[in-house]
């Protein structure tokens, strides 16, 4: 396997999202670029110099039509569709299009069992109740739900034999309770609010947690283009305020290396990466 570098990361998640664009408009699909794929638009018209992936969210409407009409699209010899549905040791209640001949390497998840491609992630968009007391109620069921998961799927975050076996313990333990249906559950309470009209929206699987994804939906409004790389994607119609939303007042401004989320190990097959070398 041969380890890529950020920039070839990149160059092989473009190549994708630009079929995904394609794919979207062809079957009359909305998307919105998020989080630091929207940043990197905004800011560098492109990715972000030290990020690896591209992240996308739908209304769930239109996510559930990305999810029917997707498998059939991108289930063949470059990529494949990735979601509680295909890869039962999946942890995030999202859909994943990877890119086959690749591996990222986790650290503290190498003794996972779901496929380590490199991947494109889609996220839902979900109503949430406008109601503050109910809003709390709905993310503290994710929450316990999310921890459940996370226990019986431990991450190891140092070289212990000790927090190993203790965490495979907990997670034994934790067995009488299928994560098939911990899972199902999870789609239940994030979508609950689905046929309720409401006039906020959340991405609920987002790492930057549930209160801070609670938007109101005219933030996402209608998408629009806008530049990113030798191409242009879809970003929220008021990017401006979500942006400031999720990074602050001076999201233009370049953060310090030290603050800098370190890009992933990404490798290639050594057999496929001479053939798309000389397929370019």
């Amino acid at each position: 396997m041969k380890l890529l570098s950020t920039r070839e990361v990149q160059l092989l998640q473009l190549e994708l999202m630009k079929e995904v664009d394609t794919f979207c408009a062809n079957n009359n699909i909305q998307y919105y670029f998020i989080g630091g794929s929207c940043l990197g638009a905004v800011r560098h018209n492109g990715f972000i110099p030290w990020d690896d992936d591209i992240d996308i969210a739908m209304m769930r409407e239109d996510y559930e039509k990305f999810l029917l009409l997707s498998k059939e699209h991108f289930n063949n010899k470059k990529y494949f569709v990735q979601n509680y549905m295909s890869d039962p040791y999946l942890i995030p209640a999202l859909t994943r299009l990877c890119i086959k001949n690749t591996y990222v390497d986790i650290k503290s998840e190498r003794h996972h069992k779901n496929c380590k491609n490199t991947y494109i992630d889609v996220f839902p968009l979900d109503n949430v109740p406008d109601e503050d007391t109910l809003m709390h109620i709905q993310r503290n069921k994710l929450y316990k739900i999310d921890r459940l998961i996370q226990l019986k799927q431990f991450h190891l975050y140092r070289d212990s034999k000790v927090e190993y076996i203790v965490k495979k313990i907990v997670s034994i333990i934790l067995g009488i309770i299928p994560l098939s249906l911990l899972k199902k559950r999870r789609v239940e309470v994030m979508s609950e609010y689905k046929n309720t009209k409401t006039s906020r929206v959340c991405s609920t699987t987002s790492r930057y947690g549930y209160n801070k994804q609670v938007m109101p939906k005219e933030i996402y409004g209608t998408p629009v283009r806008h530049t990113f790389e030798d191409y242009s994607f879809y970003i929220p119609e008021k990017y401006d305020e979500y942006l400031k939303h999720l990074f602050g007042e001076s999201y233009m401004e370049i953060p310090p290396v030290h603050s800098r989320v370190a890009p992933q190990s990404i490798y290639i097959d050594d057999e496929y990466y001479k053939t798309i070398k000389s397929d370019n």
